[in-house]
């Protein structure tokens, strides 16, 4: 689903700190909780471990920027 080099050519345009974190087992519609969309592929975790872990991940971002 995401295009890997229009990822790439975009970071020049980010400013500041920019986090990323890949969830094994996730997709994309899991994490926006509205359906299946095109090209996304089936989920291997369930939804709510996908948000615990996205929302884990931003708490310790901001924590430790505090």
């Amino acid at each position: 689903m995401l295009n890997f080099k229009k990822v790439e050519k975009g970071r020049t345009y980010v400013c500041g700190d920019l986090f990323e974190l890949e969830i094994p087992g996730g997709n994309h519609a899991r994490f926006g909780s509205y359906g299946a969309q095109r090209g996304d592929g089936e989920a291997k975790i369930s939804p709510e471990e996908q948000r615990e872990q996205a929302v884990s991940f931003i708490l310790s971002v901001c924590l430790d920027r505090d």
